[in-house]
């Protein structure tokens, strides 16, 4: 059924977004065919920081094309100051990919200052701290805050347990994190 419309998109930058989106969320396969969708947003709409962002996520999480991903993510940053959305893809972007730890703890900062009440970059801080730059007590701090911001999101939750359980040694919390985890998200339940 979204095959079609890849073929014959409509003419509107977000109407273009929104396809590219339910495609990679529906059908990844398709993922390289998403590319022109977004290409096409933003050339109906050159100063969407969504569409960059869009265009990021793709290159980062489907086509690893990496550095275009950067170019993308560093575009939306610039059209919308405001946003942590390019702020967190590069901090997932140079944690996951590149390699590039100091870089991803300065974005996910960035997106902490734009926005301290979002869980996701503090999630994201979480995981750089604790799996990348061994900073235990730090990677602590920022799974208890993304928990106190969103306390229904599950990974800060399974993270926390990970570190409790693996780098601190204090197992009835770990416990007690990865029950909260499971209760909020099944699919942590599948070992």
């Amino acid at each position: 059924m979204l095959t079609p419309l890849l073929d014959h998109p409509p003419d509107n930058s977000d109407q273009y977004q929104h396809l590219a989106v339910l495609v990679l969320s529906k059908l990844p396969d398709l993922a390289a065919r998403v590319e022109p969708v977004f290409r096409r947003a933003i050339e109906l709409k050159p100063k969407s920081a969504v569409s960059w962002c869009g265009l990021g996520i793709l290159f980062t999480n489907f086509l690893n094309r990496y550095e275009e991903a950067e170019s993308a993510f560093r575009k939306a940053a610039e059209l919308d100051p405001k946003s942590v959305v390019p702020w967190c893809g590069l901090g997932i972007l140079f944690t996951n990919h590149l390699n590039r730890y100091g870089e991803a703890e300065t974005a996910y900062r960035k997106a902490i200052e734009l926005d301290p009440k979002s869980a996701v970059p503090w999630y994201g801080l979480g995981i750089l701290l604790t799996d990348h730059l061994d900073r235990y007590q730090e990677a602590e701090t920022a799974y208890r805050k993304a928990i106190e911001i969103d306390p229904k999101f599950a990974s800060p939750w399974n993270g926390l347990g990970t570190l409790l359980m693996v780098h601190l040694n204090r197992y009835e919390k770990a416990e007690t994190a990865y029950r909260r985890t499971i209760e909020l998200d099944l699919k942590y339940a599948d070992p």
